[in-house]
């Protein structure tokens, strides 16, 4: 049976039976890391040899091709002083994270699991020597923890992660896109829940903010051993984020004067607010796999279709902040009429509310929300299918004029079309490459679903700071 992806946000934010690491890791580590002169080995050798099976790990790791050993180390001590602190460290990290990965849930290997993530840890390593990153541990430490969110995923949801390797082996897709598509988010978002809520506003705006702030609050004191920076908030429109007045915002049905302000004010932490598709291109640049040294632009397809442009190393916002606003231009002059008062504009036709109008036509019946409709076209329901592969066809037309326009190196699909990317993605791409001027941009969807744009509010307030 398949879970919610709201429950299974969850259960990981709430895991507690994930496998704990060995319970002398944390003194271990706090001696390894003591300036050289207040080293103790022998309480080091010590704290080692309380787990036979840490003992062996280390053993076996340190005799390995990886450490370039002439000769064999056979006893802790002498494998201790041979490696020196830093290496003992690393050992220790990669190998207790043998001890998190469940055995027997699913076909993932541990050992494989171990190997991926230490050659990354190795790799993250040289990448912060290269560059000069102050803490090359910390980036071993990332890399070694990058796949923390499979961890989290075998312990909270087995089958459906087993599903999702399924899915990816048999279509030859990544596992990240079968992820999606089988559970509605990645690893990559199971490894950084901290707390996700959803906040049920008012029918009468007046009354909004006031739930808000009272969530902000209760986050904040529910995680008060940690330290908050800022509030980030995306908006469905165009807005002035210094004067807090709406410019453009045809599909937000209630003001937003005075949210800035009073959030602010009541929380006593910086607010930086901004259109949602301008803080997804923020985020890529931030977070994402963009370079931040070529142009790219991020499409948003939701209820409507916003687009966010990062070019020349900078966000572009043009006359009024209006920049971007593809998803107002019309495409069909007969077509639908648009929230701007326009009709047959590109969102009309290529967004979500577009895609459940197509099924209406071809069924006959409405369908209750575009992830209804994602799981019957993935299903196979014809109507569902047929009303998604229009759907595709029309945003890929819409792209064309993207690409033409700006001639971007990359163009980033957002939004809960890519939790099917391997079915309608290549008809999008097929759509964009048709009669094009110049060479086609990379064209690649955020496979991060509603994450991406919680991910992106957090690049506002990162962005705020190097202002």
């Amino acid at each position: 049976m398949a879970i919610a992806l709201s429950e299974i946000s969850r259960k990981i934010a709430d895991l507690d039976n994930i496998p704990t690491v060995p319970a002398l890791l944390v003194p271990l580590l706090k001696r390894l890391g003591e300036p050289a002169e207040d080293v103790n080995v022998t309480e080091i050798v010590n704290l080692i040899s309380y787990d036979k099976s840490l003992t062996a790990q280390c053993l076996h790791m340190a005799n390995s091709p990886l450490y370039g050993r002439w000769t064999p180390l056979d006893n802790l001590r002498t494998t201790v002083i041979a490696l020196g602190m830093q290496r003992m460290r690393d050992i220790a990290l990669s190998c207790t994270l043998l001890t998190l990965v469940p055995r027997g849930r699913t076909s993932v290997d541990p050992a494989v699991f171990w190997e991926h993530s230490l050659g990354c840890a190795l790799v993250c390593r040289q990448f912060a020597h290269k560059i000069g990153f102050p803490d090359p541990a910390k980036a071993y430490l990332a890399g070694l923890l990058h796949d923390v969110g499979v961890v989290a995923e075998l312990c909270v949801v087995p089958e459906e992660f087993q599903a999702a390797l399924d899915l990816a082996r048999s279509q030859g897709i990544p596992l990240h896109e079968a992820e999606a598509t089988a559970l509605g988010l990645t690893h990559c978002d199971s490894g950084k829940i901290v707390a996700q809520n959803v906040v049920v506003l008012p029918d009468d705006p007046r009354n909004a903010i006031q739930p808000m702030i009272a969530a902000i609050r209760k986050l904040m004191a529910a995680h008060s051993d940690r330290s908050f920076d800022g509030i980030g908030i995306c908006l469905p429109g165009r807005a002035d984020p210094l004067l807090e007045e709406a410019i453009f915002a045809p599909n937000l049905k209630w003001p937003i004067a005075s949210i800035k302000s009073r959030i602010q004010k009541a929380t006593e932490l910086r607010v930086e607010m901004d259109n949602v598709a301008n803080a997804c291109a923020l985020s890529e640049v931030w977070f994402g796999d963009s370079d931040g040294l070529h142009d790219l632009v991020v499409v948003n397809v939701s209820e409507g279709i916003g687009t966010g442009i990062f070019a020349n190393g900078r966000l572009l916002r043009g006359a009024n902040g209006m920049a971007g606003e593809f998803g107002h231009v019309q495409m069909d002059a007969e077509g639908p009429e648009c929230g701007c008062g326009s009709r047959g504009c590109w969102e009309t036709i290529a967004s979500n509310r577009a895609g459940l109008r197509y099924y209406q036509e071809y069924r006959g019946t409405a369908v209750p929300s575009f992830a209804a409709l994602l799981k019957m076209a993935q299903a196979d329901d014809a109507c569902g299918v047929k009303a998604l592969e229009k759907m595709a066809l029309a945003l890929g037309r819409g792209l064309r004029m993207i690409a033409s326009a700006l001639a971007p190196s990359e163009i980033i699909i957002v939004g809960d079309i890519t939790n099917a990317w391997h079915r309608f993605g290549p008809l999008i791409e097929m759509e964009l490459r048709k009669n094009a001027l110049s060479g086609v941009p990379k064209l690649r969807p955020s496979f991060e679903g509603n994450a991406a744009r919680l991910r992106s509010a957090v690049a506002l307030v990162m962005n705020g700071n190097m202002v």
